[in-house]
């Protein structure tokens, strides 16, 4: 069973889902059933078997369409952001559908930052696979994209409508992704005291 915490106040709560697997129909279907479309946007780095399972429990309930970015933070530029935003008017997305975020941060960030300003906001949910990334996920919708001029120079404050934390993701993750994301929850129980 998953424990669910809930973050944000007001119209930007959103609950946070955490357990061994929290990729099930369940849980991801009864969130987007009056969604039309949905987006996932994701990355070459993340393994195969994760993308096939998302696309398993949309089949034949929700229309998917995949956006795959070259894994690494040279796609967190402006011209991935153009690309997907182009993809989403192109299918003719509208504010009943949503995008999924499936991968680290830099697939959490371009995605949360293309639904924040695609069609002035459209729902999106993150499915961080990496422990980075579900920390950060979890905390407080921050997007963004990165220019020549330095990292995170454009972006917004966007809360996902959903996130679904799988501890089996970090099965997958080398020493060094592990480690990194360790440093992110010291810093945020540092940040708490």
């Amino acid at each position: 069973m998953a424990r669910i915490i809930t973050v944000g106040k007001a119209s930007s709560k959103y609950n946070v889902l955490i357990a061994k697997n929290t990729l099930t129909k369940a849980n991801l279907l009864s969130h987007i059933k009056t969604k039309n479309k949905v987006l996932i946007v994701t990355d070459s780095g993340v393994p195969k078997k994760y993308l096939n399972e998302v696309k398993e429990i949309l089949k034949n309930k929700k229309k998917y369409y995949v956006h795959v970015l070259e894994k690494g933070e040279k796609s967190k530029s402006f011209s991935s952001y153009v690309t997907i935003q182009e993809k989403l008017a192109d299918l003719k997305f509208d504010r009943s559908d949503c995008m999924i975020a499936l991968g680290g941060g830099v697939v959490g960030d371009i995605t949360g930052f293309c639904a924040a300003t695609f069609l002035r906001g459209i729902d999106f949910i993150q499915i961080p696979t990496t422990l980075l990334s579900q920390v950060d996920s979890s905390v407080g919708g921050k997007t963004a994209i990165n220019i020549k001029q330095g990292k995170n120079l454009i972006g917004s404050f966007n809360n996902p409508s959903l996130v679904l934390i799988s501890s089996k993701f970090l099965e997958t993750l080398s020493e060094k992704e592990f480690n990194s994301g360790l440093g992110e929850v010291v810093k945020y129980a540092v940040y708490r005291e």
